[in-house]
């Protein structure tokens, strides 16, 4: 008896551990159901409980407090050994099962009980629903009744959760069995395509004829190409047409499978040989339903075949003069020949000398006897495999010489059939490629370390310009604020000098940084929607100024359709026009620059932008127009002489133009200027992009106003550079900023942590805590404490893409990279100050905060 209970129990524990709602949160339908029946029955104390293997667990209950209690008190374990029937109690003072139960003699000093036990369909007792009052009394008929329909509201419930864990397993089952079919089909598809094995099947009854894409390649036809019978046999010569006809009509009528070799011509005009193997399926009443078979192209095999063929000839008839055989042999080929079990029956002398071993040594040896190990034992298999079945091989293979010296031969295996048309003995002639074996290994190595020189060499340059744009940033804004100061005509001209020389190299910098992004693979395209006139304008208004200083005339102009939304990288296609423009400028002493932007629209594919830039300057001719768009390379070595560069930014404008699948070409000649032609596709984007709050228009920083009351703005300033810090205080101080020095990322989040700040200027590289995990703590604690937004900029000389992205996603609204300028960083602040005063406005979303950089 105690093992059939055993047994029901170790069921009924497997049914409730199933269920998984021990442990699980309250849920509303059942805290329902006791409140319900507390209020119907009047009770105290109602629960709906489950009965573990040592306690007693409550889903829901009222008027009890513990969540669960020992088994050994529980009334309900007693409920459950007699599921057919409720369990009542009338007072468990005088029942001698429970008169000292803990429970009864003390909290909730349980005196009457009646339960439900909880079956499923499968006979599985799981609990109760159960009513508890503090004083004696019998249970009416109506009670256990009303108490036995809340049990079966609960029971419902229960197999309704118990179907829909059944569904999800289900589920499950259907999604992992139809991810292994999807990988099954992959790996089928794989395995043809490795080995060039196509596949086809005809429905008999249909007609229809299916192709798989091996099959498809092998024949070379388009996508849009229908197999049918009659579209099949057309790559096929009529005669070869008739007997693959033939064939298969013989294959219906006979059940036997068929195999051909034979040319056809494919879709492009190329002759192959193709094998085709085709096998009959039936139904199960044995009527014929389809076809299925293979195609491979054997056009390869063919051609060695045919060689072999040749070759074997010719040694046949060569036979009749052993010792001119032998001797042409030995001096360029290593021959030899084996039995059917791999025995060795003859070598020639270069077979010896290569090998090591001495002829007495090989023949009537194994040929396992040259095995180096270097092939998996599946390689050769697959070898004797081929051959065996009387197909010549050819391959190359890692042999070991007597000494245990390695070498490599380039090899052909020929089967030669006996009377019986059975291979009987195999001919192989192999070539020493040992050499060509190194000289590929080394050119890998070569490459791996070309490789690495070139991720180690852009490491270095990202680096490097990291380091030299933190004292640059002195010297540009140093000179860009001394510019601002009372300064006579001749220091006027140094600051002059000095900003342009620093911004020329700050210029140099970002060339040779992207084109060291180029090189490494890291410079991304971007794609999305711009204004062509904008980004054109954004460009050219800048060229424009530098034109005005020179005293040269520069105009724009955008033909017919070159305006509206387009999708690209705007910021690729500005720094393009800028160079160019730039460079036109440069090298144009007088006279004009022109700018002309049109579009020429494409049918159904993208549209072309075409970029001209024509100036009046020195040109060039035909000899050195090859070497423009070369790295480091300008017309001739004078030019960097007089007009400076680096000789970059062509080459980085070729490169950029490459990239978005475009192209840039130049004419010229000598005195009479040049023209530089940019060809872009581009696709028109769908809507139009909702302008962006135009920055500078909220705040004017040359004679900055107070804040409400008087207060200056309040800016954060976290750097660690004393140079740094000093020049963002010369630049903004007497603009009437207020700014306050935090040496490093701590500093600056409990700085902010006790005073509030309008905006933040934020250093990405600093000691203890940087840039962007000083931002994140300053957004969380403004998230503990309900402060409103405080615009953050990261000031930062890692000016890469991938930095400036970490910054806007660790928090910032802005990155302003190193080095700064007056401008730039009033700029920069104006955009900030945009931030928060849209974050101000009534109805404003959180996230309405515009994100950018300002260079």
């Amino acid at each position: 008896m105690s093992e059939v209970f055993d047994e029901l129990e170790c069921k009924r524990l497997e049914a409730l551990g199933a269920l998984k709602i021990l442990d699980s949160a309250s849920e509303q339908a059942f805290d329902e159901i006791v409140q319900l029946a507390k209020t119907v029955l009047g009770i105290p104390i109602a629960l709906i409980s489950f009965v573990d293997a040592g306690r007693q667990w409550f889903k829901a209950r009222v008027g009890l407090d513990a969540q669960e209690t020992p088994r050994d008190y529980s009334f309900c374990a007693h409920a459950i050994q007699r599921p057919d029937e409720p369990f009542l109690v009338s007072d468990a003072m005088q029942d001698e099962r429970f008169a000292c139960n803990p429970l009864v003699t003390g909290l909730p000093f349980i005196r009457s009980y009646a339960g439900f036990p909880l079956v499923l369909q499968d006979g599985a007792a799981l609990g109760t629903v159960c009513v508890i009052d503090t004083r004696p009394r019998s249970w009416s008929a109506a009670e256990v009744d009303t108490l036995a329909r809340f049990g079966r509201i609960v029971v419902g419930l229960l197999e309704q959760r118990a179907a829909g864990l059944r569904a999800e397993i289900l589920t499950d089952e259907v999604a992992s069995l139809s991810a292994r079919l999807a990988q099954k089909r992959d790996l089928l598809e794989d395995m043809s395509r490795v080995g060039q094995i196509g596949g086809w099947e005809l429905d008999l009854a249909s007609g229809e004829l299916t192709w798989t894409n091996q099959t498809r390649l092998i024949h070379e036809v388009p996508d849009s190409f229908v197999p049918t019978r009659t579209s099949v046999l057309s790559f096929y010569s009529p005669r070869d047409a008739e007997t693959v006809k033939q064939a298969i009509q013989t294959c219906i009528a006979s059940g036997d499978g068929l195999s051909t070799d034979l040319p056809i011509v494919t879709a492009k005009g190329r002759q192959i040989h193709v094998r085709s193997h085709c096998a009959l399926q039936r139904s199960t009443s044995g009527k014929p339903v389809r076809l299925l078979g293979t195609v491979q192209d054997i056009t390869i095999e063919h051609q060695r075949q045919a060689e072999l063929t040749a070759a074997l000839s010719k040694a046949d008839r060569a036979l009749s003069d052993v010792s001119a055989y032998q001797a042409a042999l030995d001096k360029h080929a290593i021959v030899a020949m084996t039995d059917a079990r791999g025995r060795i029956t003859f070598v020639n002398d270069k077979f010896c000398e290569i090998s090591g071993y001495a002829r007495e040594e090989l023949l009537g040896a194994n040929h396992r006897i040259l095995n180096s190990g270097t092939h998996p034992p599946g390689f050769f298999q697959d070898l004797w495999r081929k051959i065996a079945g009387g197909v010549p091989w050819q391959g190359e293979i890692c042999n070991r010489a007597k000494d245990g010296r390695l070498y490599w031969v380039d090899t052909t295996i020929v089967p030669m059939t006996g009377p019986d048309g059975r291979p009987d003995r195999f001919v192989s002639v192999r070539y020493d490629i040992t050499a060509r074996k190194a000289t590929d290994a080394a050119l890998a190595d070569a490459l791996q370390k070309s490789n690495e020189a070139t991720v180690a060499k852009s490491a270095f340059v990202a680096n490097m310009s990291h380091e030299i744009r933190t004292p640059l940033n002195g010297v540009i804004a140093m000179a860009g604020a001394l510019a601002r100061t009372q300064l006579d005509e001749r220091q006027q001209e140094m600051v002059a000098l000095l900003k342009s020389s620093g911004e020329t190299l700050d210029r140099l910098l970002s060339d040779i940084l992207d084109l060291s992004r180029i090189e490494a693979g890291k410079l991304t395209i971007e794609d999305q929607p711009f204004d062509l006139r904008q980004v054109v304008a954004g460009a050219t208004d800048l060229m424009r100024l530098r034109a005005d200083n020179k005293g040269l005339a520069f105009d724009v102009t955008f033909e017919g359709r070159a305006e509206g939304q387009f999708r690209g990288d705007a910021v690729r296609i500005r720094q393009i026009v800028s160079n160019l423009a730039s460079n036109a400028i440069k090298f144009t002493a007088k006279g004009r620059v022109a700018v002309t932007v049109g579009i020429q629209e494409g049918d159904d594919g993208p549209s072309m932008l075409e970029i001209r830039v024509s100036d009046t300057g020195i040109g060039f001719d035909d000899t050195v127009r090859d070497q423009l768009f070369s790295r480091f390379e300008q017309a001739d070595s004078s030019i960097t002489r007089r007009f400076g560069g680096s000789g970059l930014g062509l080459a980085i404008c070729r490169s950029l133009c490459e990239m978005m699948g475009g192209s840039i070409d130049a004419t010229s000649r000598p005195g009479e200027g040049s023209t530089f032609m940019v060809c872009l596709p581009l696709v028109r984007a769908e809507q139009p992009r909702a302008e962006a709050p135009e920055p500078g228009r909220l705040i004017r920083h040359d004679d900055a106003e107070p804040a409400e009351g008087g207060a200056p703005i309040s800016i954060l300033l976290a750097e660690d550079h004393p140079m740094n810090q000093r020049i963002v205080q010369i630049i903004l101080e007497p603009l009437g900023f207020s700014v306050t020095i935090a040496a490093d990322g701590l500093e600056a989040v409990e700085a902010f942590r006790t005073t509030h700040f309008d905006l933040i200027l934020m250093d990405m590289q600093m000691p203890n805590l940087d840039g962007l995990a000083a931002t994140r703590s300053i957004r969380q604690l403004e998230a503990e404490t309900n402060r409103p937004h405080t615009p953050i900029a990261m000031l930062s000389a890692n000016a890469m893409p991938e930095h400036q992205l970490a910054a806007i996603e660790a928090g910032c609204d802005l990155h302003i990279s190193k080095p700064v300028t007056p401008e730039s960083l009033c700029a920069g602040i104006d955009a900030l100050m945009s931030v928060q005063i849209m974050a101000d406005s009534p109805g404003a979303p959180a996230e309405a905060r515009p994100l950018g950089l300002a260079q």
